[in-house]
């Protein structure tokens, strides 16, 4: 669990053809269109789900139909949640980036909380055979097609789509299940060896095992089916890479198509960023909870990865039309530049803090081209238009911008206040072309005379063109602002949480801020909330002493957080029921044990299942006790580690019905307490390590003293042992990768009440390998040349992090290092180029 909790501050019926729609009858037009929400009607009640309808949808045509089976996270009775994560949230995007609508109507029902999660979609359980009726009002309602009817889901909806399929194989066109298996049973499987079925599965998923979908993919081949599986090298979040890949779209949406033979995936994306117009209700309040101290050589790493991390087409823009006048011979002329864009390429950034509590920009801008699409020029005799014309700026060499901005902290947001940008073209790296055409009409200039006068006239006009460029920085520093909410990625958000359920949602609060000439610091307040309605007005918890005096005034990125975060979410998860999970559907076995019918007696399982329902709850908050960190000069090597014990003051085992009533009565109680430590290793110059250690004697404590629930809480413990030893493992650390520049994780630590890590730039290194000293110079992309080095054979020099460095040897050979990487070379030049973290290429 605080492994997890470390790496977020380091860096889840019988269908009959009545179901289908008859092709002699069209369905009337709806009301809606794109995500509405819907209210299905039961004997057990009224259901909220969603439905999607694309933006073009006409009942002229007959549409592909899909249903989507959520997570365990999803689970409530909005009707909203599943939308949210998953194809939901891709097609959301999709619609906020004005692409293409999704062409396919898709139907998101919805599970309450409570009961297993493996099993929630089966069709015999109350949600999968509300899913299955829910999808069939929505086909009575629109013109679906019933010749491409998908079922996919993801996680435990992946689990609903294996079990599903298997009881209704004829009644999809394809089967797409993500991060979740359907068992091995290969009698079972076999109803699918027709099926069109492309199960997909994360490599590094740690909350449903890959061998889940590996062992029914091999049972159903083993039956005689073709299905595909592709395995990504992602961890449980896989519905990213899948949902967004074209190849699988139009597999899904397709009546017929066969897997594709290869696959064009992208590289795996970065945690997305919670969106911001997701509804956010704050129920806990943690002042001073988190501490940033991004120092100068932080910040420098940052931008200098501006370049790599922009988009080729970033760097485009429209400016407004310019008009001037003029006098020609007595004739007053009235010039007017229209149509004017520009685009260019960055290819330097630097960021650094000022004494005067600003930041500076400072880019290096190359073919910044302004285009002129057309210039009318109007008098008393003539009328005229020239273009297009082209301002070409910086085809010598990079044209400097310096952008000062100055950070504010106005109502709980962080606010950029422009404080002037400088911004000259130096004569001779500009030039203006010729216009393509003139066309004239009346009398006065001539072709000849306009064409000088107008890129002349440009000539002159230089300052303005420059002025103009400069104010085009105020509206893109008010779209940065835009992107400044400081919300946590849900990926990372969800590792303050251990159980693979709905985790806490945590958004950071500016609340105070400092900028000297070292560098930026923010102390922050977390804000716990959840998308599900809080019971009661937002509370404040204290404890956390994180202040602006307290962060280190290092150079690189130093990073505290309170581990009242921890209690503060898990509070909200206790609060709102969200805390339990049933113990079959935990990853490590063991706990399995635990639904043994011999540990409950006078207990039976339910049609013809052979264990019992059993729910692991936490009842109260869990807390993450830090016991401070080692004394550095004492024992030097303890000095990167954390330790620390993790509190569940009153869990839970508690029997339960297949219909989800809980035996309250039968309910055993216990408090856990287990201590670990977390340590920094660098078993190389290169490579961050974290290996946990939690220690081999947990506390269980029974709550109530009678000897009966004795064997329940010892089998707790064994499993318990048997979880937390298989997470007693070392873990590589990856550098933070931005564009070209790195930061690499240098130290952990840890006081009472708050966690520490520090961050910094990794080193370059050439190393020679010859017999010879190799010769060369450097020069990073805002420097001149240095003066001739002398790299003696078998040595290595080391260049600080952040930047990358261009070498050059005597006879022009030249080339450069990256940011954590090393450069091998003898006296003859490179031989070999390598990166340091980790031995990627």
């Amino acid at each position: 669990m605080l492994p997890a909790a470390v790496r977020f501050f380091v860096t889840a019926a019988a269908v009959t053809t009545a179901l289908f729609l008859s092709p002699t009858v069209r369905a009337a037009e709806p009301a809606g269109i794109g995500f509405q929400t819907k209210t299905f009607h039961d004997d057990q009640g009224d259901h909220a789900y969603s439905v999607y309808v694309p933006p073009n949808y006409t009942s002229r045509d007959r549409w592909p139909v899909v249903l989507f089976l959520h997570g365990a996270g999803e689970r409530g009775t909005d009707g909203v949640r599943p939308t949210r994560v998953g194809l939901g949230e891709v097609i959301r995007d999709e619609l906020a980036s004005k692409q293409p609508p999704f062409p396919a109507i898709v139907v998101f029902p919805q599970v309450p909380l409570g009961g297993r999660i493996h099993k929630a979609w089966s069709p015999d359980r109350p949600a999968g055979e509300r899913a299955l009726a829910i999808l069939s009002e929505v086909e009575k309602t629109y013109h679906t097609d019933p010749a491409r009817r998908i079922l996919t889901g993801w996680s435990m909806g992946g689990f609903g789509v294996w079990s599903l399929a298997t009881a209704h194989p004829d009644h999809w066109s394809a089967i797409l299940p993500i991060a979740g298996g359907g068992g091995d049973d290969q009698d079972r499987l076999a109803a699918l060896k027709g099926a069109r079925l492309w199960a997909f599965h994360g490599a590094q998923d740690e909350i449903v095992l890959p061998e889940e979908t590996k062992a029914s993919i091999e049972a159903l081949r083993r039956a005689g089916g073709s299905p595909g599986f592709t395995e990504l090298p992602v961890g449980h979040d896989s519905w990213e890479m899948v949902y967004r890949q074209p190849q699988v779209r139009a597999w899904m949406l397709s009546a017929d198509a066969p897997v594709p033979e290869s696959v064009d995936w992208p590289p795996a994306s970065p945690s997305r960023v919670q969106r911001t117009d997701e509804p956010f209700e704050t129920a806990f309040i943690v002042p001073q909870a988190v501490g940033l101290r991004l120092g100068n050589d932080a910040l420098g790493a940052i931008g200098h990865g501006l370049p790599g991390l922009m988009p080729a087409d970033s760097l485009k823009g429209e400016l407004e039309p310019i008009i001037k006048t003029f006098d020609v011979k007595g004739d007053a002329y009235r010039a007017e530049f229209r149509g004017l864009t520009f685009a260019g390429a960055l290819t330097s950034a630097d960021l650094r803090a000022c004494r005067d509590a600003c930041l500076e920009l400072s880019l290096g801008l190359e073919r910044l081209t302004l285009r002129v699409a057309d210039v009318a020029i109007h008098s008393r005799t003539l009328d005229a238009q020239a273009g297009p014309i082209q301002v070409v700026l910086g085809h010598q060499r990079a044209v400097p911008m310096t952008i000062r901005v100055r950070p504010v902290i106005e109502n709980g947001k962080l606010r950029l206040h422009h404080d002037g940008t400088s911004f000259r073209v130096q004569d001779d790296n500009w030039y203006v072309t010729r216009p393509e055409r003139i066309v004239r009409r009346g009398t006065g200039l001539g072709e000849y005379e306009l064409t000088t006068g107008i890129v002349g006239g440009v000539y002159l006009q230089k300052e303005a063109i420059e002025a103009e460029i400069k104010a085009v920085v105020p509206r893109m520093l008010a779209q940065l602002e835009e992107r400044l909410a400081l919300d946590v990625p849900s990926s990372l958000s969800s590792l303050l949480w251990p159980l693979p359920v709905q985790s806490p949602r945590l958004r950071i609060q500016p609340q105070q801020l400092w900028i000297d000439g070292t560098g930026l610091s923010v102390v922050g307040t977390g804000l716990i909330g959840s998308s599900l309605p809080s019971p009661h007005a937002p509370r404040t918890l204290a404890g956390s002493d994180i202040t602006l005096a307290t962060l280190p005034a290092d150079a690189g990125l130093s990073i505290l957080a309170s581990p009242w975060l921890v209690e503060a979410g898990s509070t909200m998860q206790v609060e709102q029921g969200m805390a339990r999970i049933n113990v079959l559907d935990l990853p490590e076995a063991a706990f399995h044990s635990l639904a043994t019918p011999a540990l409950w007696p006078g207990l039976s399982p339910e049609r013809g299942e052979t264990q019992l329902d059993v729910e692991l709850e936490i009842l109260a908050p869990m807390r993450l006790e830090l016991t401070g960190g080692p004394d550095r000069a004492k024992n030097p090597g303890d000095a990167d580690s954390i330790s620390a014990t993790l509190v569940a003051p009153v869990a839970a085992l508690t029997p339960c019905r297949i219909d989800g009533t809980r035996l309250v009565e039968r309910q055993v109680r216990f408090r856990v307490e287990h201590d670990l430590t977390v340590r920094l290793e660098r078993p190389s110059p290169a490579k961050r390590v974290l290996q946990t250690a939690w220690s081999t004697e947990p506390r269980v404590t029974p709550e109530s003293p009678e000897s009966d629930v004795r064997p329940v809480v010892e089998s707790f413990r064994t499993a318990w042992i048997a979880w937390t030893t298989s997470r007693s493992q070392a873990e590589p650390v990856k550098d933070i990768e931005m564009g070209g520049s790195r930061l690499r994780l240098q130290s952990l630590g840890s006081r009472p009440t708050r966690l520490e890590l520090g961050m910094v730039p990794p080193p370059l290194r050439i190393v020679n390998e010859g017999r010879r000293p190799f010769v060369y110079r450097v020069r990073t992309p805002e420097s001149y040349w240095s003066d001739w080095h002398d790299l003696p054979p078998r040595r290595a020099h080391e260049y600080p992090g952040g930047t990358p460095i261009e070498w050059r040897m005597r006879n022009g050979l030249h080339g450069q290092v990256l940011p954590g990487s090393e450069i091998r070379v003898d006296e003859t030049g490179p031989r070999e180029t390598t990166s340091l973290p980790d031995g990627r290429p």
